[in-house]
């Protein structure tokens, strides 16, 4: 099932560009998933992570269900989750939970080149800020429709 248009397709290969180093688009989901709209969510965020990842050589997709060890290791709450990886295939704590449509796909598309293109993340001061935080931080973005 085609998820983005063509011409999305075409703003999308123009965004992801600079890109130098591979990203894994990782959806977990699970196969038995007891909600009927849970399941749907699952097929349209692998058809959307599939789409994303054939648009550049730099991204790979893989899909999990949540029973997969490797999948249960990531301790996800939620599903169906994207997380990405970096390339060496370490979760570098960025995971969409739920469908990634709207605000949250540009927000996605900036997640996958901060991971995957040479450029910095922060700017000096504020890494050395970041570097002065000695307690666990849990962030959380919710978004809801309108």
């Amino acid at each position: 099932m085609a998820v983005l248009s063509p011409s999305v397709r075409l703003q999308v290969a123009s965004r992801l560009r600079p890109m130098q180093e591979k990203v894994t688009l990782l959806v977990v989901h699970r196969e038995n998933a007891p909600d009927p709209q849970e399941k749907e969510n699952s097929e349209v965020l692998r058809s959307l992570a599939q789409e994303v990842a054939s648009i550049s050589d730099y991204l790979e997709y893989r899909a999990l269900d949540a029973s997969d060890p490797e999948a249960a290791a990531l301790g996800l709450a939620r599903y169906p989750a994207l997380v990405l990886l970096d390339g060496e295939g370490r979760h570098r704590g960025v995971v969409f939970s739920g469908m990634v449509g709207g605000y949250e796909f540009s927000v996605l598309l900036e997640d996958i080149l901060d991971l995957g293109a040479k450029r910095p993340l922060l700017s000096p001061a504020t890494a050395e800020k970041v570097a002065a935080i000695r307690e666990p931080v849990h962030i959380m973005v919710f978004s809801t429709p309108t």
